[in-house]
């Protein structure tokens, strides 16, 4: 599992023909022109370091302001969710928050 989330982490880092777009397992992409990331969301810790990842992305990119807060205010609340709470149905809405600001990824 940390060689899978390694490599999405240096995609989201590296990539700089698509912008990404979080989705979890098993659902489909929103967006057409983004390239999905697919996470295991009912993996807390797969979740949290995605949100993570793709904060740190934007924050290299010098995206900035409160687009960056975008992805930065999912990524706090999910590590402060507490661990009985389980990410299946809520890791969405973070990502879907994210994803917005993703967009912006070059």
């Amino acid at each position: 599992m940390k060689k899978i989330l390694l490599v999405l982490v240096s995609f989201l880092i590296s990539s700089n023909v698509f912008a990404v777009e979080l989705v979890c397992n098993g659902e489909q992409p929103e967006m057409q022109n983004q390239k999905p990331i697919y996470v295991d969301c009912s993996n807390r810790k797969a979740v949290i370091d995605i949100l993570g990842a793709a904060w740190s992305t934007l924050r290299k990119q010098g995206i900035g302001g409160s687009t960056e807060d975008m992805c930065w205010k999912p990524y706090q609340r999910a590590k402060e969710l507490h661990p009985s709470i389980p990410f299946d149905g809520i890791a969405q809405t973070f990502f879907m928050e994210c994803n917005m600001a993703l967009q912006y990824v070059k």
